[in-house]
């Protein structure tokens, strides 16, 4: 069977010595009934060039005139690196977090020639004190932050209110930061897709932490890795692969130390691991209420990743890319 896969990656094109934003075709050759991969080979269908450094990607579909492919400035409202972007597709909205303190909220179809200026579209300014290191959309009127303040912040839009997670809890959500100061900081978070309060965060030191946005409870939190393991650059909810008697639900994430690996939660569902490829390393636990599987280990960063059902694609250092595909599950 052949499939074809299509995604979008920003990185360094060391042959054109540029930034690019690189849109390409994974051709996957498979036996479905054996649940093998013959062959993947990857195609670049374009390149995009532009100047700075891609900090973040997302994609969104929208009706377009034309059929060309452009890549414009869209909106400069940052002064500094715009450090997370998500889209509210119910809104038609597009939120921007950056280091330089500020958050703005912009129609998705915000004209940049139009007479409304940059600071309409601001939602908070911070004024430098403080910068955003993630955000994300947990419903259609609510988002998520992670700052250097630490721990999380919920913003409402319809009250502009902010509620901020209990600080008794670490930084990172792991009680062993208290008293360690800023040196740890969440890097990343993602929200679930149909269980609006709960939010996945990623940290220093390997920390990995779900949270209750209603702030009712401490998060649960597990190590993805031994003592001095690296940041967790990405998480992400494996929502395709959730057991129904799970309460917390399974997380992947990659780490600047080279793995790429998920957590199940012990006494919530860990039983039913995910069957992965017969080269899946040894599972651990590491003093923590998470049962870690490592599914990929590089020789540097794994930056990102993407997951669709069976089927993860991430970016490495080493400006490679990897794909696994995972065996079904039947919980």
């Amino acid at each position: 069977m052949l499939a074809h896969r299509l995604f979008v990656t920003g990185g360094w094109r060391q042959d054109f010595r540029q930034h690019t934003v690189s849109i390409a075709d994974l051709e996957v050759t498979s036996i479905p009934s054996q649940e093998k991969v013959l062959n993947a080979n990857k195609q670049v269908l374009t390149d995009f060039g532009h100047r700075g450094r891609v900090t973040c990607l997302q994609m969104v579909d929208m009706d377009t005139d034309t059929d060309a492919g452009f890549l414009c400035t869209w909106q400069q409202c940052h002064t500094d690196t715009i450090a997370a972007i998500d889209i509210n597709a119910e809104k038609q909205q597009v939120l921007t977090a950056g280091i330089d303190g500020q958050l703005h909220l912009l129609p998705l179809d915000w004209d940049p020639d139009s007479a409304a200026s940059t600071s309409q579209t601001c939602y908070s300014d911070q004024q430098g004190y403080i910068s955003y290191h993630a955000a994300q959309w947990s419903s259609m009127d609510t988002f998520v932050t992670a700052s250097t303040t630490g721990g999380l912040q919920v913003w409402d839009t319809r009250k502009r209110s902010c509620r901020q997670s209990d600080l008794k809890w670490g930084l990172t959500g792991a009680p062993q930061d208290i008293g360690k100061g800023t040196a740890r900081q969440i890097h990343s978070i993602a929200t679930h897709p149909s269980q609006p309060d709960k939010c996945v965060s990623g940290g220093s030191n390997g920390t990995v932490a779900v949270w209750d946005l209603r702030f009712a409870a401490a998060p649960v939190v597990a190590n993805t890795g031994k003592q001095n393991a690296g940041d967790v650059w990405q998480v992400q909810f494996d929502a395709d692969y959730e057991s129904g008697a799970a309460q917390t639900p399974p997380v992947l994430f990659c780490t600047d130390d080279g793995n790429l690996g998920r957590v199940d939660w012990a006494g919530h569902g860990a039983a039913a691991l995910t069957q992965m490829q017969d080269n899946e390393q040894e599972q651990y636990n590491d003093s923590s209420n998470g049962h870690v599987s490592i599914l990929l280990t590089e020789a540097s960063s794994v930056n990102g990743f993407d997951v669709d059902g069976t089927d993860i694609v991430a970016v490495v250092e080493q400006e490679c890319m990897c794909y696994i595909r995972r065996r079904s599950q039947t919980f």
